[in-house]
């Protein structure tokens, strides 16, 4: 059987999307040829093809052509004209319907000639991606016998004006698909009645494989003097990094703390500004395709988002490490986080309550080491890759 999963990235941004993705193919164990289809200009196309070279049953394809909104982020990236920008924006959107058009044929075309049975399109948000979209288009009309929505994220609040597009649009892809799935149950909730889908999007939680070279907490590692704290992935007002690094300012032994990811640029020299008025250090370094040295170096992994966080991939990673995890309130990551047995959960928002949870934590080794071993019993019991790629071989079966 051959199984397509779509995914469209456009700019470098750190994605839990892509985690899932090379999860699945590596994961996969059944006789099924998999293909990654990706928009032209994806981020991740080089770390994919890199892990999968040798992979006969894993083949990567990208869009021959790049998308118009690609075109426009390379463009944003040279002229930083905020007027002329935005008529080029007003303008191109005209060409939407064409290049939705000629996308769709190009990949109901592609899809026949792979004799592809099932296609699996992994969104960011919703409504996602052009490609992401339009693959399910193209999925019916090539007849392709299974096709689903994987939406990894909440809905956008559209306009007033623009609701009834909206619900219309939503309506007519999730009927021509076999159904829509999300990554945790408070995301099925939000897309519910945000996105207007008729039924319950269905759950299918992430998950991970256990690295063989996973954290061991010695004495050497947890009695060292200098903690170190991470925040790993995109870093956007959203995600709440500003709190965190005000949160420093109450724990009382030294620590460091690590940002591992890249995004909003003008929110970064925020940070930077504001990092400096604090008495332990904070180190950008920036995007990386290995987050797995970062992993293996720190004692504390946070994700302190301000908005909804459909599940946050970044929680499972750090569990697998045996790492103790403190996070927001928000949405999928209370489903990840049992709050006083492998981490914390805090309100959203708040530094100093996020500082005195990291703060026992900065104090107290061995409280680390519970929590981090109890992390990586949840990951056992709830958030395996292997899990994951069952539930996901049984979609491509339900013709049968």
């Amino acid at each position: 059987m051959n199984i397509c999963l779509v995914t469209q990235e456009i700019g470098k941004i750190p994605s839990g999307v892509v985690s899932v993705i090379s999860q699945l193919a590596s994961e996969w164990k059944e006789d099924d040829k998999l293909f990654i289809l990706m928009n032209k200009h994806h981020w991740a196309y080089e770390t994919l093809s890199a892990d999968f070279q040798n992979n006969p049953q894993v083949s990567l394809k990208l869009l021959p052509f790049l998308l118009l909104s690609e075109r426009f982020f390379l463009l944003s990236n040279r002229i930083k004209n905020t007027h002329f920008l935005l008529l080029v924006k007003i303008l191109t959107r005209s060409f939407r319907w064409l290049e939705m058009l000629v996308v769709s044929i190009w990949v109901k075309f592609w899809l026949q000639k792979e004799s592809i049975h099932t296609v699996i399109s992994h969104n960011g948000g919703w409504p996602g991606g052009e490609l992401n979209r339009w693959s399910i288009w193209s999925s019916w009309l090539s007849r392709v016998p299974c096709s689903y929505l994987v939406i990894h994220n909440l809905p956008w609040n559209p306009p007033f004006f623009f609701r009834p597009f909206d619900l219309v649009r939503n309506r007519l892809i999730e009927s021509v698909s076999n159904g829509v799935i999300t990554v945790s149950d408070s995301c099925a909730k939000s897309l519910k009645s945000g996105a207007y889908f008729k039924t319950v999007p269905g759950v299918i939680y992430n998950g991970i494989a256990l690295p063989s070279n996973a954290k061991i907490h010695k004495d050497s590692v947890i009695n060292k003097e200098l903690t170190r704290i991470a925040f790993i992935g995109e870093i956007h007002p959203r995600k709440g990094v500003d709190i965190l690094i005000n949160a420093l300012s109450y724990i009382s032994k030294p620590c460091e703390l690590i940002l591992v990811g890249s995004g909003d640029q003008n929110y970064i020299e925020e940070l930077s500004l504001l990092s400096k008025q604090q008495k332990w250090k904070t180190k950008n370094m920036g995007f990386s395709s290995n987050v797995e040295q970062y992993y293996l170096s720190c004692d504390i992994v946070v994700l302190p988002s301000v908005e909804f966080e459909s599940f946050g991939m970044t929680l499972i990673e750090a569990m697998c490490y045996s790492l103790p995890v403190v996070c927001s309130d928000f949405g999928g990551m209370k489903e990840v986080v049992e709050d006083g047995v492998n981490g914390y959960v805090v309100p959203a928002r708040n530094p100093a309550l996020l500082g005195l949870k990291l703060n026992s934590l900065v104090n107290n080794p061995e409280l680390r080491r519970r929590m981090g071993v109890a992390g990586r019993k949840r990951v056992l019991r709830k958030f395996t890759a292997d899990s994951m790629v069952k539930k996901y071989q049984s979609l491509c079966h339900i013709d049968e």
